[in-house]
């Protein structure tokens, strides 16, 4: 460890960065990991290289800290475990939550390292490994494109699985009449993908519009825009669309931003907390929506039976799916489990009213912090991860996601001169 500790900070970061987009690590497999004899991702315990990388970098964080943020740094960490500790209590299966605490654990050291790191500065950190690690990624996404499946080789040890257009569940769309693989790269999905290449858009054309981006990076955001519309997300292409509109408006400046980010991220929550109740409404039989739709409407309604149950401390984190057999909505969910698509539905059932108080409350204090320093790319980042939030659950669930919703967190709670 010795060694470790003569590691330039920002150099170490930096290889954090570029390797965000990588999915190697080494997958437990416990009993409660299993559902109906079944191997469920979301619930194996796993230790991924970017874990490795970041606990390193927070040693050294650690190690040359002031009196000051080490003990901030005690206090984040009480605060989790406090929080978990009451959590677990109430779960419906305790060793799922605790492993999904460590996690919430991992993220929460992550947001105060990126918040309190002298020096950090996103255009000399971290601009230059996550462009050009987007682009490389990107590159693969469009090549998988191009083939029609795997590419191969080392890339299954970053993350890539191994599928073609003939592969069961793999995400399609109709181009001219011809079912067209969508862009996965080294994700599990073109959702989670899609959101990760937008974030990246949206932090670095800001930028680029201040004039504080070298214009050599255009071929580069050139290839993460293509891989990007390759993806063929909808939610993403609609939630970028907004943001887009919005910078025109934040650009303006006025306390009225504020208000306006206060009454979207309000809007959101209840929306969010309306859903079993429309999804039960307008559900009335397997035909009426598309598949994909009535799954996640059924998810919903699971979501709403489960939350009044534990209605103040929740099921327990990542607790949902283990609880959809018996709280499934019209659809059996056997062949289908996932989290609810919605990041807000999704707290609210895992940990109730109280954690999804302190999620809306640290997502308000990230707004208008990120604007009263005039963050405009860090707030519009923030808001594109609430509305795909809203539509889907990977910010919550998949490690490249969550690990860059931190950063993007911790960016927005850094001091104006940081």
């Amino acid at each position: 460890m010795t060694s470790a500790f003569k590691l330039n900070p920002k150099t170490l970061f930096q290889l954090f960065i570029f390797l965000l987009p990588t999915q190697l690590g080494y997958h437990f497999w416990p009993q409660w990991a299993y559902v109906f004899g079944i191997r469920v991702d979301y619930l194996s315990p796993t230790i991924f290289l970017t874990d490795i990388i970041f606990g390193i970098f927070l040693l050294l964080f650690i190690k040359n800290a002031t009196k000051e943020i080490r003990a901030g740094l005690l206090k984040v960490a009480l605060v989790v475990a406090l929080l978990a500790i009451v959590n677990i209590v109430f779960s419906s299966s305790p060793p799922t939550a605790i492993f999904k605490w460590l996690k919430v654990a991992e993220l929460s050291l992550l947001v105060f390292v990126v918040a309190r790191q002298k020096g950090l500065n996103f255009s000399s950190w971290l601009v230059k490994p996550l462009v050009t690690s987007a682009a490389v990624f990107s590159a693969i996404g469009i090549a998988q494109v191009l083939k029609g499946g795997t590419i191969g080789g080392l890339l299954y040890y970053l993350g890539e699985r191994s599928f073609n257009t003939s592969t069961p569940g793999i995400a399609l769309w109709s181009f001219w009449g011809e079912k067209t693989l969508r862009a996965y790269s080294t994700f599990s999905h073109p959702n989670s993908f899609s959101g990760y290449l937008a974030v990246v858009l949206i932090l670095t054309t800001h930028l680029l519009l201040k004039g504080k981006l070298s214009k050599k990076y255009l071929p580069a955001l050139f290839l993460v825009l293509s891989a990007f519309l390759l993806t063929v997300s909808l939610a993403a292409i609609v939630s970028l669309a907004a943001v887009s509109f919005g910078y025109v408006l934040v650009r303006q400046g006025g306390n009225w931003t504020k208000k306006l980010s206060a009454m979207v991220l309000v809007g959101l929550v209840v929306l969010s907390m309306a859903m079993p109740t429309f999804a039960k409404s307008f559900y009335k039989d397997t035909n009426t929506f598309t598949e994909s739709l009535s799954k996640r409407l059924s998810l919903s309604i699971s979501a709403g039976q489960m939350f009044s149950e534990r209605p103040l401390f929740g099921i327990g984190l990542n607790n949902f799916i283990r609880r959809l057999p018996q709280d499934s909505g019209i659809m059996p969910a056997i062949w289908w489990l996932q989290p609810v698509h919605n990041i807000i539905l999704l707290v609210l059932t895992e940990t109730g009213i109280v954690g999804a108080l302190i999620l809306v409350g640290i997502l308000q204090i990230a707004l208008t912090k990120s604007l009263s320093n005039r963050r405009i790319g860090v707030y519009l980042a923030i808001m594109f991860i609430l509305f795909t939030g809203f539509l889907d659950h990977y910010w919550l669930t998949l490690q490249q996601n969550e690990m860059l919703a931190a950063g993007v967190l911790g960016l927005s709670l850094r001091k104006k001169t940081g």
